[in-house]
């Protein structure tokens, strides 16, 4: 969020897992750039490496988790961390 704004986490329990969900009100993620943002070296930030996503995403598969954009018509971008409960 280059000019701030507020993050919201939110978590719960579903079907063995827990829910995670962070909801930002920063500037999103365009439709064209949605497919490839789990891609390594594909960033749209002036200066990134195009990393973060990456190595977020294979923690959390390595954990038995997904990690995921979730479309809303909020402002910002929605990331969902699903983990089992007790672990893999």
């Amino acid at each position: 969020m280059p000019t701030g704004g507020n993050l919201e986490i939110t978590a719960r329990k579903k079907k063995g897992n827990v829910e995670i969900s962070f909801q930002d009100e920063g500037t999103g993620i365009e439709s064209e750039d949605q497919a490839n943002i789990f891609e390594p070296f594909i960033s749209t930030k002036e200066g990134g490496t195009g990393l973060g996503l990456t190595v977020s995403y294979n923690i959390i598969a390595a954990l038995g988790g997904e990690l995921e954009l979730l479309q809303n018509d909020r402002e910002g971008a929605c990331f969902q961390v699903t983990l089992p409960i007790g672990g893999k």
